[in-house]
């Protein structure tokens, strides 16, 4: 095995609660919290047609890391993950700087709950790629999957470093800035990217995911204060609460 190759040893599978957690967190986050590489997998794939065109063009040579990347795709949206899996570690063992390949490997594996296999696969792409923010912010989600919300918030500032206006990633940074329970600064970087009643809302939302109900009554009601539309929510109740606005 090359020293870029992916280990095949069974991931752990994190309790569904991490999951549902995230999912009712990032349902509706304003400016995208979330992954890339999800963003990226909805694109308009490339058709099988153009990538067999293209297989065909170079029949002489070996396809490249982006086109092998690009046939993995197909076959995960085909449902064929193992051989998306297979093909998308040797398009990383043919080129271990092309990032894209980790990115998608990783999001098999997250998709799959595969977690430890995730993260695995993107420190090793950043240890390839150290400076590409996407696989930075989405080892920051993994992380965050994960409960450390310590390491994930630590990620989610070097991609915001790298881009420093990149609105998804300074949300990412407020959602685990709240869950870490430094609730004032989360706010201060939810104002940097959405309007001041949903930061009020977010903060409350995440106040309420890490059992503060007296901080997450006052956000709601500072929410409440600033825009009256957000009565409809309270009304609807805590379980029916989500941060506002599409995160995925």
């Amino acid at each position: 095995m090359s020293s870029t190759q992916i280990s095949t040893r069974r991931g752990r599978h994190p309790a569904n609660g991490s999951y549902a957690l995230l999912a009712a967190l990032l349902g509706s986050v304003v400016l995208g919290a979330g992954c890339e590489t999800t963003h990226a997998t909805r694109d308009a794939i490339t058709s099988e047609a153009e990538t067999q065109a293209e297989f065909e063009r170079g029949a002489q040579r070996p396809p490249t890391a982006d086109t092998l990347y690009r046939m993995a795709r197909i076959l995960a949206a085909q449902g064929k993950d193992r051989q998306a899996v297979a093909v998308l570690e040797v398009a990383i063992d043919r080129d271990p700087s092309f990032a894209p390949a980790y990115r998608e490997l990783a999001e098999i594996h997250l998709r799959t709950r595969r977690l430890a296999q995730g993260i695995e696969v993107l420190r090793l792409g950043i240890s390839q790629v150290p400076n590409d923010p996407v696989l930075l912010n989405d080892l920051g989600m993994a992380y965050f999957i994960d409960g450390q919300h310590a390491q994930a918030l630590e990620q989610f500032e070097k991609a915001h470093d790298l881009v420093p206006h990149n609105a998804r990633y300074v949300s990412n940074m407020a959602m685990a800035t709240a869950l870490l329970g430094d609730y004032d600064r989360s706010l201060d970087l939810y104002r940097r990217v959405v309007p001041p009643a949903i930061a009020h809302y977010n903060v409350a939302v995440l106040c309420e995911a890490n059992g503060d109900q007296s901080r997450a009554v006052q956000e709601y009601a500072r929410a409440l204060e600033i825009d009256p539309k957000y009565q409809e929510k309270l009304e609807a109740g805590t379980s029916a609460r989500q941060p506002a606005g599409n995160g995925n």
